[in-house]
């Protein structure tokens, strides 16, 4: 009989924050990704790792009358989480986060509390500022190695939506930012997959990038005196670079680019 290995402990939001204190921002409402709720607060050492209590487990009958809840449709109130270094910590609602787990919901509405660590290390600081800035603008998926690159990007989309803001006054930041990220991040950023983009360009992020191409494009115009294109400038920069991405790298990283989009779209465009 083989021998199991010893079972990972259920993640509990002491072992995150450790012994120092956080603050948080003012709660605020929204869908959270299931995937990626981690942990509880105050009971991990009575859950199993599909948040169900360990002693009934699925015979719990408040799991049971919850399940059967979902599967009629009927509307829950939010789960109440923390939500830190980009994992969320349940500190109410954990047989709702299973009954979401054995139905296979992705998404459940929650509170959230985000959360700021006090800054010991540029490691922190670079968190809490991605919290504020995925707070303001609701994108999750921008990954910078450095904080200076979020507070230019949020100029930039800032920028954005007050340009959408001449035909449509009533848009918000969060919904301005989804439209920058559809239609101006993705075409930039396809190609520089974070996979290959690793391995040309040690260190760096697919959104430390989409900025390096930014700049190079910005830096071509005002050599050449002429217009070039975001396509352009990356060209340029992977013809440069000593260890350029290839198109046999590209292509399959492209594919799984637009399959990107179409997650944040709802699917591909219609032909």
């Amino acid at each position: 009989m083989a021998r199991r290995g010893p079972v990972k402990p259920f993640p509990y939001f002491g072992d995150e924050k450790g012994s120092s204190p956080v603050n948080t921002l003012p709660v605020r409402s929204g869908p959270i990704p299931v995937a990626r709720i981690k942990g509880s607060v105050d009971k991990a050492r009575q859950l199993t790792p599909t948040f169900l209590p360990k002693g009934q487990k699925a015979r719990s009958p408040r799991f049971r009358s919850i399940m059967q809840a979902m599967a009629r449709g009927v509307e829950l109130p939010p789960i109440e989480v923390y939500y830190l270094n980009r994992e969320y910590y349940v500190i109410d609602g954990h047989n709702r986060v299973a009954a979401a787990i054995a139905n296979g919901v992705s998404y459940l509405d929650a509170l959230i509390h985000e959360c700021i660590v006090p800054v010991k290390s540029p490691e922190d600081f670079l968190a809490n500022v991605r919290t504020r800035f995925e707070r303001r603008t609701g994108l999750t998926r921008i990954h910078f190695t450095q904080p200076e690159s979020y507070r230019r990007l949020l100029g930039e989309v800032l920028a954005y939506r007050d340009s959408l803001r001449a035909e449509d006054p009533e848009i918000s930041t969060r919904e301005a930012a989804r439209r920058w990220y559809r239609t101006v991040f993705v075409p930039i950023a396809e190609p520089l997959d974070l996979g290959a983009a690793t391995l040309a360009f040690p260190g760096r992020t697919v959104s430390d990038l989409y900025l390096a191409v930014c700049d190079h494009r910005t830096y071509l115009e005002q050599t050449t005196g002429q217009p070039v294109t975001a396509a352009e400038a990356v060209v340029d920069l992977q013809k440069n670079h000593p260890n350029p991405l290839t198109a046999r790298v590209l292509r399959p990283l492209q594919r799984h680019a637009r399959r990107a989009v179409w997650r944040v779209t709802g699917g591909p465009p219609a032909i």
